[in-house]
């Protein structure tokens, strides 16, 4: 049983719905859940415990079929073929893809040939992390695609061929050959940086670390939730008003003490009771109305009723008496009587003012705005200017209290002059007359004008019992508030208002009498019990009234509640203790000492040594997190972050080898493929895992889907090597095989049987296509169809001049240097030779090719050339490369002839190394060999 396959058992352990559909999507998307996912599965979530919420889909479990499966022991796993795919892309149709059974494949094809689809398939088909996506059929046709993308293989299971019909989203149990196929691709490369450390997180346990990262998210959001329905979490303000007797009173009790600590099924309870007692219906409104009609009409509720008035009235009563007292005749006569004696010692008082002060400087002494001013001075010199001084203060130097500056004599008999006046008795007099006037007409000031305002519906009340006096007292309010208080004063006429007439104040005192009466009346007939039953049943009905009036108030209250409870649930499945102990289970069971070994075994192996001796392998693991620690073993790195120790393509090699130390651990012979394995690499690492690669050849089947010719061609030069060196030892050697994919006619998926891309081509394999290409242009021109015949001698001409570049390239210069390899092969100089002639020859053709392209790019109206000219252009590359390979035996012949000392330029054959380099100097010195290669 393989990692995915305990995986899908633990999470069939009566699990959650959200949490198996967590682990599925967390599994085919590699970890990388949207926020969208994130989303969904935090719905589900709070769907399995009893909410509402709007979920597009519903839950979909992690399945077997959706990860790989083990092999059984012994049990071995070829792919030997893929065909039959449709609904795939824009793929053409009728492709055939053949796998080496007992070597290497690889299936190269540049960006945009339809390779990917063909990686998409097999990806799928074998169930890798991230592969179950939709593959979608050709969105760029005209017409509809509705196929399902469906694909057919052949393999050998111990040895007996078998076809295995993959579709896309079909969960079928006959698949499971291709399951047990292992797959790399950048999904694979599972591993991560952190400070001060490397972390390899084994195939399939990174789910785990996932799935705690999700859970650790989704508890942050349910706290938030809970915070939220807190602080909008109350109970109506204020609380309403009900009997400690009635039902509902007795509900809302439990409600308010007891809901928060109640369970869900007895918050649902109170949920339901709640409906009950808030179901009113239309009689129960009318016995509702009925009772309280009876209550009232009830004696004792009526003296009730009248006591409340009573009391009202008494107070104003009081009120009007007080008004009654000032709006009197006898009191209007007291006022005007202080007003005219004031009045008169004014008089008086002035008369004598101008007496003593008409020689004055100023005029106006003595009258009331003088005495008010001197009053003043005086209370100033008194009390700040001279408060131990009698005043006025007359003594030597003193100053004067209003103008400050020092009192002359004269000054000083005005101030005494002044002083005598106010305080003789007349002024006096004066003096109190006034107050007593002002204090006696004042008392309007004190009054309550309208004793109703805190009460409007007082007079209401009272027109219920006599609506004439109601009528008499607004009346006497209204002329009391219309009465000019300020003129009255001023002028002391004091003269009764008409429309104050009578005061209603004893009219007033005689209906509380009678009320009174009426009440002790009503008291003695009341029957007490008949009273308890109309009240208990109308309490009751009222009280439910009450709720229904709250009703959504409390539903959201016991509602919040509830949610609270269920949020409290969901984050009891968010704790992370049983991810973090399967995790921690599945990685002690995997990361083994064999493990170790075999990844420490493959980091020599893909020449990361000084890797090796950097990082050690440490079991680790927390928070449901399942991993590897790779620490420096170094103590001199101690300080340094892995990023500044280890480089990318180190990373990336990392990554392979932990994908081979794990198949290398379970000591399996499955098939495995690479998607592009050595993307990001330099070429130094792409030779590296190409050797690497090559000598896994030898254990099992590898498949590898690239699009980097560089990597191409050193998995050529890895598989010449080892062969070669396997031929020395009396060994088998390893078989490579390719499988192109190109693009024709603007079609992808083309699936060809050359060995080579075109770039690795030769010269003369280039021509035999050229030759095809040139058939079918013949036939385009036949037809008369010659816009594509245009398109088609552009591209023949383009090849045409690649094909001379390559001709100078292999043939010519003899391969001493060659794109897409590292290494010179000087040992080929011998072969060579080059005179005037190929330089002329290579320059007419070239020419002639850049010439076609020119003038179809620039659009000139020359005659397009007719295939007879671009079978020309063949026939004179395919001359030039004859006239080279004759000449370049005829060269090598002669120099070893030379080197074996059969001409005049001999060389002995037993002569030392010196002396060789010596007699090759003297050759290159007579420059009897090479000739300068003359440009211009």
């Amino acid at each position: 049983m393989n990692v995915f396959e305990k995986i899908v058992e633990w999470s069939d352990d009566n699990k959650p719905l959200w949490l198996r559909d967590a682990l599925r999507r967390i599994w085919t998307n590699n970890g990388g859940l949207t926020a969208k996912d994130e989303d969904e599965i935090y719905n589900l979530l709070k769907k399995e415990h009893g909410f509402d919420v709007t979920i597009e889909a519903e839950a979909e479990v992690l399945l077997l079929a959706h990860g790989p499966r083990s092999a059984l022991v012994g049990e071995e796993i070829v792919l030997t073929k893929m065909s039959e795919l449709t609904g795939v892309n824009a793929l053409a149709s009728g492709q055939v893809i053949k796998f080496e059974p007992s070597g290497m494949t690889v299936i190269y094809g540049e960006n945009a040939s339809g390779k990917t689809g063909y990686g998409r398939v097999m990806k799928s088909a074998c169930r890798a992390r991230g592969a179950v996506k939709a593959i979608l059929g050709n969105v760029f046709s005209s017409e509809k695609e509705t196929g399902i993308p469906e694909a057919k293989f052949e393999v050998l299971i111990k040895g007996i061929s078998t076809s295995l019909h993959w579709k896309q989203g079909e969960e079928n149990p006959d698949l499971d050959p291709l399951a047990k196929v292992a797959v790399f691709d950048a999904h694979s490369a599972r591993v991560y940086l952190e400070e001060k450390n490397l972390l390899h997180v084994p195939y399939g346990l990174d789910v785990f670390t996932g799935l705690s990262k999700l859970c650790s998210s989704f508890k942050e959001r349910l706290k938030q939730e809970q915070r939220q329905f807190a602080s909008e979490n109350h109970l109506p303000f204020p609380a309403p008003e009900l009997s400690d007797e009635t039902e509902a009173g007795k509900f809302y009790e439990i409600i308010t003490r007891k809901a928060s600590k109640c369970t869900l099924d007895e918050i649902d309870q109170l949920i339901k009771k709640l409906n009950e007692l808030t179901e009113l219906t239309p009689k129960d409104l009318e016995d509702m109305k009925k009772l309280k009609q009876s209550l009232e009409d009830e004696p004792k509720n009526r003296a009730d009723k009248l006591d409340k008035l009573v009391l009202k009235l008494e107070r104003l009563q009081l009120n009007l008496s007080e008004l009654s007292a000032y709006f009197s005749s006898g009191n209007f006569e007291a006022c005007a009587e202080t007003y005219r004696k004031a009045k008169k010692f004014a008089k008086e008082s002035k008369k004598k003012s101008e007496e003593l002060f008409k020689q004055e400087p100023l005029g106006g002494v003595g009258d009331d705005l003088w005495r008010e001013m001197f009053l003043k001075v005086k209370e100033y010199s008194e009390k700040l200017a001279y408060p131990e001084e009698v005043f006025p203060c007359l003594r030597e130097g003193a100053l004067c209290p209003t103008c400050q500056q020092v009192m002359t004599p004269e000054t000083k008999q005005r101030f005494g002059r002044f002083n005598d006046f106010i305080s003789d008795e007349l002024s006096k007099t004066l003096t109190q007359m006034k107050k007593a006037y002002l204090d006696l007409a004042g008392v309007y000031q004190r009054l309550e004008t309208d004793p109703v305002k805190n009460d409007p519906t007082l007079l209401a009340e009272l027109s219920a019992v006599s609506p004439w006096l109601s009528l008499v007292i607004q009346q006497y309010l209204d002329a009391v508030r219309v009465w000019n208080y300020k003129d009255e004063v001023s002028k002391g006429e004091w003269v009764l208002p008409s429309k104050i007439g009578h005061t209603p104040d004893v009219d007033l005192m005689e209906l509380i009498i009678h009320l009174k009466s009426e009440v002790a009346k009503l008291r003695e007939s009341a029957k007490p019990e008949e009273r308890e039953k109309l009240q208990k049943r109308y309490d009751a009905l009222a009280d439910r009234k009450t709720l229904y009036d709250h009703k959504q108030v409390l539903q959201k209250y016991l509602n919040a509640t509830k949610s609270v409870l269920r949020l409290d649930a969901c984050i009891k499945d968010t704790r992370v203790s049983s991810i973090t102990d399967i995790g921690k289970k599945l990685t002690r069971e995997i990361v083994t000492d064999k493990l170790k070994d075999a990844f420490l075994q493959e980091l020599v192996e893909l020449g990361l040594t000084e890797v090796k001796e950097k990082i050690t392998m440490v079991d680790s693991g927390s928070d449901g997190g399942a991993y590897v620690r790779l620490e420096l073993a170094s103590a001199n790195f101690d300080h340094e972050r892995l990023s500044s120790v280890l480089s990318d393509g180190e990373l990336r090699m990392v990554a392979v080898a932990s994908f081979l130390a794990e198949l290398r651990a379970v000591e399996k012979t499955c098939t495995i493929v690479f998607d592009d394995p050595v993307s990001s690499l330099d070429h130094k690492w792409r030779r590296k895992a190409a050797k690497r690669l090559i000598k896994e050849t030898i254990e099992r089947q590898v498949i590898i889907f690239t699009h980097d010719i560089v990597f191409f061609r050193y998995l050529q030069q890895e598989q010449e090597k080892y062969n070669l060196k396997a031929a020395s030892k009396g060994e088998s050697g390893v078989v490579v095989s390719t499988q192109l994919v190109e693009k024709i006619n603007k079609v992808p998926g083309h699936c060809t049987s050359e060995q080579l891309p075109w770039e690795l081509r030769s010269a003369k394999k280039r021509i035999g296509t050229l030759k095809s290409d040139l058939q079918q242009i013949e036939a385009l021109y036949n037809k008369g169809q010659l816009d594509e015949y245009k398109n088609k001698v552009l591209l023949f001409a383009d090849k045409s001049r690649k094909t001379w570049e390559k001709a100078v390239e292999g043939d010519l210069l003899g391969s001493i240097v060659q794109r897409f390899v590292d290494d010179v092969q000087t040992r080929t100089l011998k072969d060579i030779e080059i005179d005037d002639r190929d330089w002329a020859r290579v320059e007419k053709g070239m020419g002639d090719c850049s010439e076609i392209i020119h003038d179809i790019a620039e659009a000139k109206q020359e005659e397009m050339p007719v295939p007879a000219d671009l079978k020309s252009l063949l026939d004179d590359m395919e001359s030039f490369l004859t006239e080279v390979d004759k000449r370049k035996e005829a060269t090598r012949k002669r120099r070893k002839s030379m080197l074996e000392g059969n001409g005049q330029e001999s060389i002995p054959a037993e002569v030392s190394t010196s002396k060789l380099n010596l007699k090759l100097g003297e050759i290159v010195g007579k420059e009897q060999v090479v000739r300068p290669f003359n440009t211009e």
